[in-house]
């Protein structure tokens, strides 16, 4: 059995999403409250949350001072804590820049890039890297226009060489480029359309250890 499981979320917060107000404050939580679960799953579990927007891609965290886990006096893990308060203004201050930009497309590709470059360094610096699996997690809300289609490929054909799955959700429609990088990555793609599904899905298909338990899943099939 796998001792832990590093995941890096790439979570989509361009401009377009802060237009609908209604939706921000459900979208947010529930990408917040799945790292949350990450991590409480099990003490060996590992986060990382990179965001990316039409200017540019952040590392949110963990900070560079690095995180460690003691309780606090309300019974939560520090970690925890720290994940709701710290990425949770940073992933506001990224989404409300320029909220009338006119630009549609988030730089998906790059975010997912650096969560390749993280990985292969905690590989490098970890003494148990292989008792620990790595996965990326890419959720997206804003269209695309397919201008960074180079881009996309070669991190995909990147994550199929270092054996790193990337799963993708993506809410308000279909995305056929990033479906792409699921399918050679050997990672989930699922598309729903509301974003009060977000939560409920990401738990249900992609918190459960791709080499362990996914495999005795029965996911919903792909549409061709």
């Amino acid at each position: 059995m796998a001792d832990g499981c590093l995941l890096v979320m790439v979570i989509d917060v361009h401009p377009q999403l802060a237009l609908q107000e209604g939706m921000v404050q459900s979208y947010l939580s529930s990408c917040i409250s799945f790292a949350n679960f990450h991590l409480a799953t099990s003490v060996k579990n590992r986060l990382a949350v990179i965001a990316a927007n039409h200017l540019e891609t952040r590392f949110l965290y963990p900070q560079k001072n690095g995180e460690k886990a003691d309780r606090q006096k309300d019974g939560r893990l520090e970690l925890l804590s720290h994940v709701d308060e710290s990425i949770m203004e940073e992933l506001r201050i990224m989404m409300y820049h320029d909220a009338k930009v006119e630009q549609t497309e988030s730089l998906i590709s790059g975010a997912i890039g650096r969560g390749l470059l993280y990985i292969k360094r905690h590989e490098r610096e970890d003494q148990i890297v292989n008792k620990i699996h790595a996965r990326i997690l890419v959720i997206k809300i804003s269209s695309d226009t397919g201008s960074q289609y180079l881009n996309y490929i070669n991190t995909y054909l990147t994550a199929q060489k270092i054996n790193t799955a990337i799963d993708v959700c993506v809410i308000g429609g279909d995305c056929g480029l990033l479906q792409q990088g699921a399918d050679i990555s050997g990672g989930y793609y699922r598309s729903i359309q509301d974003v009060s599904q977000l939560l409920q899905s990401l738990i249900l298909m992609y918190q459960p250890d791709i080499s362990i338990d996914r495999p005795l899943m029965k996911l919903p099939k792909k549409k061709k």
